[in-house]
């Protein structure tokens, strides 16, 4: 009898619970417009006004701010133009990113990301193998810099990945749509404002023939008269399936 009181009197409790989360899970599924696209539905955005505006709001929960000792960079590479992210992995699989410096472009892009190296010697490097990247690639491989080229055009490895996201990129975006949804992405930065969030607003998607979601290609940008993401990219490298904490440079024989 007793048993059936207490279960009578913790039953809301657990039926609220559950409302609670499903109401979260749709609220998310609606911000990102994920749900219910048929394939051959036109491209809708990733990322809205809301969401964008919350990277730049400069609100670091207490539990980051406890962390930021513990992070680490990222020195990313992108055709021409290098930024740096400091970045903080959670127990519970979360990762907070922060993008807080982008050097001017130069005719040299090695030029820059030397000096980044020197600024930032405890860093990740990251490169886009598009581009100027091989260039960069080959470079850094003739000095024995250690570093991780980007490819994302391919499909994911892991198979919940390889079922939900058309393609590694689709994939980086998705989860640094669901991180900046959270308030886990952060700009520390005024330069290039208007830029990025331009770039962040023409990111859209869609579905494949196989229901997978799929991130509009760069080329298709462009030729939609839109700039190329190249520091919205950035951002989504830190996001890349198996992307390990940044640890320091390392060069051979070191």
């Amino acid at each position: 009898m007793k048993n059936k009181l207490r279960m009578r009197n913790i039953l809301p409790a657990i039926l609220h619970l559950g409302t609670a989360i499903a109401v979260a899970k749709k609220e998310f599924s609606e911000n990102l417009r994920w749900h219910d696209t048929p394939a051959d539905a036109p491209y809708t955005r990733l990322f809205d006004a809301e969401t964008i505006a919350r990277a730049y709001s400069g609100h670091i929960a207490p539990i980051v701010r406890e962390r930021l000792a513990q992070a680490g960079h990222f020195i990313a590479v992108n055709n021409s133009r290098v930024c740096i992210m400091r970045c903080i992995d959670f127990e519970h699989g979360a990762r907070h990113v922060e993008l807080f410096r982008i050097y001017p472009k130069c005719p040299d892009v090695m030029d820059t990301l030397l000096k980044a190296i020197n600024d930032y010697p405890d860093s990740s490097i990251l490169v886009s193998s598009n581009g100027d990247g091989n260039l960069v690639v080959n470079e850094l491989r003739k000095r024995g810099i250690f570093h991780t080229s980007i490819h994302w055009g391919c499909g994911c490895f892991g198979e919940k990945n390889y079922k939900q996201y058309a393609n590694k990129r689709a994939q980086a975006y998705g989860y640094m749509a669901h991180a900046m949804y959270l308030g886990n992405v952060r700009i520390n930065t005024a330069e290039k404002k208007a830029d990025i969030q331009a770039q962040l607003a023409s990111i859209t998607q869609s579905q494949d023939s196989l229901l997978r979601i799929k991130v509009i290609s760069k080329s298709d940008l462009i030729s939609a008269g839109h700039q190329e993401p190249d520091i919205a990219d950035v951002l989504a490298f830190a996001f890349l399936e198996g992307m390990n904490m940044p640890k320091p440079v390392q060069t051979e024989g070191v």
